[in-house]
């Protein structure tokens, strides 16, 4: 398994690549730093290859400071270390689902804010909800100062809308390795029990597509006024340790006026939130 780490060296992003260390060990996975190094630069003239070429190399060390030897100054146990350091040119956002995608990684970990209210940055996108919307595989959204503790109880929430097999395989691979109990919960707004139902074929068509899960399972329908509020309210109560959701994107138009229910729940709540792009 394959886990790529974006960092922009803050303390929230140290948080991720905290998480994402000890994270890797209860899956035996490998990590991946990456860092962005904000704007592009192309050049055929040998004189400036030089000053391109100390960027990249003074990423790199710096992400090595910021994994290794930070840690180790502060006492901080870290489990897994890297096994790369990767820097690249571009927008952050994009380059990190990009890079995730060329690469064929499993999972990202990064930080998330609890700010997001900058007109441009809601029109063009901040780097979490871009890679929301980009990413090829799940993306485990950690805030700062977060403990790790190996997930005992997850909760998926999921709706009538779309087809929920493929995210609920891809749940499904990743839950076998960390066997956390899981709740699967539907917040039902208004009376659509045929809807419902279809969606709970869909979770167990993903469940059993290939293998009996090795973890066990509900299925549930809780009745609020507010999807955001309800989820929250009850991965609070029954003390989950993950909330699972599945992104559906969108176009520019929909993620400028509403923006993503998972990204607003992943800044809502001091909790890990694993979001699984729709197929």
């Amino acid at each position: 398994m394959k886990i790529l780490v974006p960092t922009d060296f803050s303390r929230t992003a140290f948080s991720a690549y905290y998480y994402a260390g000890h994270l890797a060990e209860a899956l035996d996975a490998e990590i991946t730093l990456l860092h962005v190094i904000e704007g592009s630069h192309y050049t055929q003239r040998s004189s400036q290859y030089e000053p391109v070429y100390l960027l990249l190399r003074n990423a790199r060390d710096r992400m090595q400071f910021f994994a290794e030897e930070h840690p180790a100054s502060q006492r901080i146990a870290i489990g897994r270390k890297p096994a790369d350091y990767v820097a690249r040119f571009g927008l952050p956002g994009f380059t990190v689902a990009d890079y995730a995608r060329d690469h064929d990684f499993d999972l990202i970990v990064m930080g998330t804010l609890d700010r997001h209210n900058v007109l441009m940055e809601r029109f063009l996108g901040s780097a979490s909800s871009t890679v929301i919307q980009h990413a090829p595989c799940p993306t485990l959204f950690i805030h700062e100062q977060t403990r790790y503790q190996t997930p005992a109880r997850m909760v998926f929430a999921f709706d009538r809308h779309g087809d929920l097999s493929g995210p609920v395989t891809d749940f499904h691979r990743l839950n076998q390795l960390l066997g956390a109990k899981t709740d699967f919960v539907h917040v039902q707004l208004n009376q659509e029990e045929q809807a419902l139902y279809r969606s709970m074929d869909h979770i167990l068509e993903g469940l059993f597509e290939k293998d009996d899960p090795d973890y066990s399972f509900e299925i549930k329908s809780l009745e609020g006024d507010s999807l955001v509020d309800t989820l929250l309210d009850y991965c609070l109560f029954e003390k989950a340790d993950w909330l699972v959701m599945v992104h559906r994107k969108h176009g520019l138009i929909h993620r400028f006026f509403n923006r993503s229910v998972s990204m607003r729940v992943a800044e809502g709540i001091h909790l890990p939130v694993l979001v699984i792009p729709e197929k």
